[in-house]
This record gives C-alpha cells, sequence and structure tokens, in this order.
C-alpha cells in the first residue's frame, strides 16, 4: 500500500516495512512499528488505544476502525477505496486536497489511518495540523508509523 503526497512518498511493504522516499524508516511486527533509529513506536493496544512512544494520548480505534481521539481534531477515516477523510474538532474537513491510497485494501484500514495521523501531524501540506495536535514527533528520515493489526472481527 502506498500514498503519495506532494513531495512524499510512503510504503507499508507486505514484510511490514515502511520505506519513505526509497529509504527504509522502519517495521512493523504484530501491533508496533519501531523506527530503524529505535527513538519512536507506535503500537495498538488490544482495546484499539494507540500509543506514541509508550503514552497513551487518548486516540484511538473506534467500532467503524475511525481514529477518534486525537488532540483538537475530530475523526480520521479511510473509505473501501483509499480516500482519506479528517475532520477537526468542529466536523469540519481538515484535507486540503484529496488523497487516496494506491494498493489499498480494508483489512489494511489501520494501518494507513495510522500513517495518515503522523503525515497530518508531522505537517504534510495536504491536510492541515490542528493547533496542538499531538502524534509521534517529526521523524527525521520521514513520517511513516502504520500498523499491521487488522481490524477486529465484528
Amino acid at each position: 500500500m502506498k500514498v503519495s503526497i506532494d513531495k512524499d512518498t510512503v510504503e507499508l511493504k507486505e514484510d511490514g516495512t515502511v520505506v519513505a522516499n526509497g529509504k527504509t524508516v522502519g517495521k512493523f511486527v504484530k501491533n508496533e512499528f519501531k523506527s530503524d533509529d529505535g527513538k519512536h513506536t507506535v503500537s495498538v493496544l488490544k482495546n484499539g488505544s494507540i500509543l506514541f512512544d509508550g503514552k497513551d494520548e487518548g486516540a484511538k480505534f473506534d467500532a467503524k476502525d475511525q481514529v477518534v481521539g486525537i488532540k483538537k481534531m475530530g475523526a480520521l477515516a479511510i473509505a473501501d477505496d483509499g480516500t482519506v477523510t479528517a475532520t477537526g474538532e468542529d466536523g469540519k474537513d481538515m484535507m486540503k486536497k484529496p488523497v487516496k491510497f494506491s494498493g489499498f485494501k480494508p483489512e489494511g484500514r489501520r494501518a494507513a489511518e495510522l500513517l495518515m495521523i503522523v503525515l497530518i501531524a508531522t505537517g504534510s501540506d495536504s491536510a492541515e495540523a490542528p493547533p496542538g495536535a499531538s502524534a509521534t514527533p517529526k521523524a527525521t528520515a520521514a513520517p511513516a508509523p502504520t500498523t499491521m493489526t487488522p481490524a477486529p472481527k465484528k
């Protein structure tokens, strides 16, 4: 699965490796991403809570696999066709440009949503970072956390 926003391209390979602009920046194993430099982790707990560098900041997956509870943000979701939607606390669209994943499969929804959280929080030009937004810090190589954890069976 791959997404390109402006000059950046981030890809999640089948083995869990995350490649940004041609450089490996980390890898997912089960429910945890670790950056290659060892400085950052993103984990998903069984209850759907998302931990950034071991901290629970209130973000989680809801029953529809949308990400909710991100500081200063409403919800983030990816449709079955790979189209990204992000809303602010006021319910207004935060996306400056349309963004769509190529090679997207619904079972990879959580991985794609985590990737988008980081792209928004680190200031991608396609989405507006809300004031006080909190997620993983800017990666020096590229923004790239995602997860391989499949959505729970309903």
